[in-house]
């Protein structure tokens, strides 16, 4: 099994990034939907929604919002908030979904890269190209590469509400890739999360292969211009161009 399949749909998961700061999520999806100039009423596809903080902000600024993301027990929880403007989906990125309907895609908090193969992140690119109007944006929040290297922490311990973590950390074969030991009482679990090491550049080549136009990166969640070395994200603006036959 993949291995996002499984750490997304555990209790562990979500305890261990608990301390997510809604506040700053909600701050920087009003700064992007100011930027982008929607119109009002405009429908948003967020993909990898997770639990769907993100998408229900999004929805009470008017928008009308579609969450899909993999993960079963975080789309359940999620449909606790649905509504006539809010949805939630078990869906594959990788996976068509609703064609020439959303003016904007989003994938925010790093939920990109996480296949084995290249060629699934061509075929996300493709699906959300199918998924989008003519002219409309796809936003990419991912991690800045050269500096999470350089920031990179190689071992940590957290406990939170008696549970023990201990996490490493490893650049190796292209993925920057982080080791969960749960401790949980007499119960001992392993997980592992596995991100490409994607940079600007490979995002560029992916963009032309798929049909979409760069058209902004900030480097930031305040929409800061993006350093290499200093930015610690690496937020892209690309709009759907000509399909590429």
């Amino acid at each position: 099994m993949a291995w996002f399949k499984n750490w997304f749909n555990t209790h562990y998961y979500h305890l261990l990034y608990q301390h997510r700061d809604d506040v700053e999520a909600q701050a920087f999806v009003a700064r992007l939907l100011s930027n982008l100039a929607l119109k009002p009423q405009a429908d948003i596809l967020d993909l990898a929604c997770g639990k769907g903080r993100h998408a229900r902000f999004m929805a009470q600024q008017g928008y009308h919002v579609v969450g899909i993301d993999l993960s079963e027990a975080s789309i359940a929880e999620a449909q606790q908030w649905a509504n006539e403007q809010l949805q939630f989906y078990v869906q594959d990125m990788r996976e068509v979904f609703r064609t020439d309907s959303f003016d904007l895609v989003c994938n925010l908090f790093t939920s990109f890269g996480y296949f084995e193969q290249n060629g699934d992140n061509l075929r996300t690119l493709q699906a959300v190209y199918a998924a989008l109007r003519p002219d409309a944006y796809l936003v990419i929040d991912f991690l800045n590469l050269p500096y999470t290297i350089a920031q990179l922490r190689p071992a940590e311990t957290k406990a939170i509400a008696n549970v023990h973590f201990n996490i490493s950390r490893k650049v190796e074969n292209g993925y920057i890739i982080k080791t969960i030991d749960v401790y949980d009482g007499e119960q001992t679990f392993h997980f592992v999360e596995r991100v490409q090491a994607l940079s600007l550049a490979d995002f560029e080549a992916y963009f032309q292969q798929s049909g979409f136009e760069l058209r902004q990166v900030w480097g930031n969640y305040a929409l800061q211009p993006y350093e290499p070395n200093t930015s610690d994200r690496l937020i892209m603006v690309a709009r759907k161009g000509k399909a590429i036959i």
